[in-house]
Order: structure tokens, then C-alpha cells, then sequence
């Protein structure tokens, strides 16, 4: 079974990036590893999809520097923490940047068997 939440292109910039900022400050809080949050999001090809997509800059400059806090890891360490928190401040300032949202919004969210 597969949980499945669509969301209307319109909105899915600003949903993609609240995903992010939870990840990021997930691992900021050593809930989940850089490994999990590679599982989730930050990978190259939800980089490419997106910037296919058309999506900002700032988003899959965002994903691809999320993909790179492992090589921060093993090679500068020291690093790892600034480097969550500024990807946390960009995610923050790119959320803020967009529209506000009233309403409901077209998503859809169903299991799939």
C-alpha cells in the first residue's frame, strides 16, 4: 500500500520546501541521519525533477546542498552543524518569499493498494 498526497503545481514549490525545512531541522535535532534525509529528499534526482520542472533556484540550490551535508560529514565535520543551519535560514527565507496561502488548497491524498 502507498500513501499518496498530490498538491497542485501552484503550490508545490512552497510544500516541497516546508518538507525540506522539517528534514533539515531533523537532522539539526539528530532525529533522523543525513542517510534518511537522503531517503526522503535531498537526492540528485529530485534535484533534476525539479529543476526540469521549472521550479526556483533557491528550491533545487536548496536540495542540491541538502545532498552534499553527507560529503560535509565525512570531509568537514566541524561544518555540518552551520551548514544545516544556514539550509534551514535559505528554506525559511524562500518560504517566507511566497505567496500566502487561504484558503483550501487543491490536493488530494488517498492509499493506493
Amino acid at each position: 500500500m502507498r500513501f499518496n498526497y498530490s498538491i497542485d503545481n501552484e503550490h508545490a514549490e512552497k510544500f516541497i520546501s516546508l518538507l525540506a525545512l522539517g528534514v533539515l531541522y531533523s537532522i539539526k535535532e539528530k532525529a533522523i541521519s543525513i542517510d534518511e534525509a537522503e531517503v526522503f529528499i535531498f537526492t540528485p534526482s529530485t534535484s533534476r525533477i525539479l529543476n526540469e520542472a521549472g521550479y526556483s533556484n533557491a528550491l533545487v540550490d536548496i536540495i542540491d546542498s541538502g545532498c552534499e551535508l553527507e560529503d560535509v560529514a565525512d570531509l568537514i565535520p566541524e561544518r555540518l552543524t552551520d551548514n544545516v543551519k544556514d539550509l534551514i535560514s535559505k528554506t525559511l527565507s524562500l518560504i517566507r518569499a511566497s505567496d500566502y496561502i487561504a484558503g483550501t488548497i487543491d490536493k488530494k491524498i488517498n492509499l493506493i493498494e
